[in-house]
């Protein structure tokens, strides 16, 4: 316990104050003891730490210090995770992809605290490597019981990517980069799975981070649907950051048109029930209240382009809701036509919500599809099949249907091979510097 005191205490930046939570363990009473003999042994100038027993400057003045080879031999570790990884980057760039997994695991096993390894190494994994790779289509995915999830040889990357930096978090478990990347950089954008990136997100922020961790965070819950909680962050974010932070104002006011939008979802689902069941007088009455809060969310998302201009986002929604007037009222093809028009003015992330809405539109007016909107339903059905086929194979094993990958669990192995090399690497090192020390002595 006294050396690691002594370790955090050296080994903390002047300009970086400790972190406030060993700061805190540090004052307890359950360390008095221990905190009196580090003070006395400072006043006494009897603390040593490996920096200060094996010094370079020391080995090199002093004639009579003499190195022992094996101790010098684990020093060498993080050299040799260097070498490693200045290897890992030349297979990238080589295109020997198949070889830069065991050395990245080779490299965080000799060095477990190079947090750059895992972040870049995950990039690579998650991102480049990728992006050389065609996306494997849903029926020829395979279950992993690695990844638990269904892959093929580009899914599987990404995948190893996600194993990097969870490797990582265990290893450096304080660090918010970790967090950040596995539940912004690879849940969010590269997969979208937004219950995951809230997930580590939310982890992230719970240790000291940087203010676009926070910002990330909010902007899954909106996207997770947490609109309230999103909304509630945003807010709290304008009062300990930037009360002047404009697109905090702006996601706020998203919030409050989608839920505004949620509410009323709601409404028109009983008016088309109750229309359906011929029950005029309920159905008179949720179209009212339906009325009422698309009437609200379109005054918001109004405001939003007065106040900013052109959003992708608001501009998105107006569509869809002039639309949903249109096939209430029974005007199919105007629906359609205004669509139509969404799709040439929108950007290319809702063209495919848009295109599933004329869809809707035209088989509920039994309007005849085209023929990529045919193959577009033929598609969607054979997706939910594959999903239920595997949510009932995944039953059978006796899984959760919806489980969440948790960070723990077993370590990863490296590459014997890979572990091998970074051994002689070390012991390279550590041969020539005490040939050396032995030289100049």
């Amino acid at each position: 316990e006294f050396a690691a005191i002594v370790n955090v205490v050296r080994n903390t930046n002047s300009e970086e104050p400790i972190d406030p939570a060993v700061w805190e363990a540090l004052r307890s009473s359950d360390l008095s003891d221990i905190r009196e003999q580090f003070v006395e042994y400072r006043r006494t100038d009897r603390l040593y730490t490996a920096s200060t027993e094996v010094g370079v400057t020391d080995l090199y003045g002093d004639q009579n210090v003499t190195a022992s080879l094996s101790n010098m031999f684990f020093g060498f570790r993080k050299m040799a995770a260097n070498l490693l990884w200045l290897k890992c980057d030349e297979y990238f760039h080589a295109g020997e992809n198949h070889l830069m997994v065991p050395t990245i695991r080779t490299v965080v096993a000799l060095d477990p605290l190079f947090v750059d390894a895992y972040l870049i190494g995950a990039w690579h994994l998650s991102y480049n490597i990728p992006a050389k790779l065609n996306p494997t289509p849903e029926a020829q995915k395979e279950w992993s019981d690695r990844y638990q999830a269904y892959v093929g040889p580009r899914e599987s990357f990404i995948y190893e990517g996600i194993e990097i930096l969870k490797d990582g978090i265990r290893n450096n478990p304080r660090n918010f980069k970790l967090y950040f990347d596995l539940g912004f950089a690879v849940y969010e954008e590269k997969l979208q799975d937004h219950a995951n990136a809230v997930k580590y997100l939310q982890e992230a922020v719970r240790y000291r981070h940087e203010p676009f961790v926070a910002r990330s965070l909010y902007r899954a819950m909106m996207y997770n649907d947490q609109l309230e909680e999103s909304k509630a962050g945003w807010q709290h974010y304008l009062e300990r950051y930037d009360p002047n932070f404009i697109h905090a104002t702006r996601f706020i006011k998203y919030c409050d048109g989608l839920i505004a939008e949620r509410e009323g979802d709601k409404a028109r689902a009983e008016f088309l029930e109750a229309r359906e069941n011929g029950d005029e007088a309920a159905a008179a009455e949720a179209r009212a209240e339906k009325d009422e809060y698309y009437s609200k969310a379109r005054a918001i998302w109004e405001d939003i382009v007065a106040e900013w201009g052109e959003d992708p986002l608001a501009d998105s929604r107006m569509y869809t809701l002039d639309a949903y007037d249109f096939m209430d009222d029974g005007r199919y093809y105007e629906a359609i036509a205004l669509l139509e028009q969404a799709r040439t003015e929108i950007p290319m992330e809702y063209y495919q919500d848009i295109s599933n809405l004329i869809i809707d539109v035209k088989q509920a007016a039994d309007i005849p599809l085209n023929f990529s909107e045919e193959k577009e339903v033929l598609r969607q059905k054979d997706a939910e099949a594959e999903r239920l086929a595997r949510e009932a194979e995944r039953a059978q094993r006796g899984e959760a249907t919806e489980a969440v990958a948790q960070v723990e669990g077993p370590r990863q192995r490296v590459s014997l091979p890979m572990l091998l090399l970074g051994i002689v690497a070390i012991g390279a090192l550590g041969y020539a510097a005490y040939s050396l020390i032995r030289a100049e002595s």
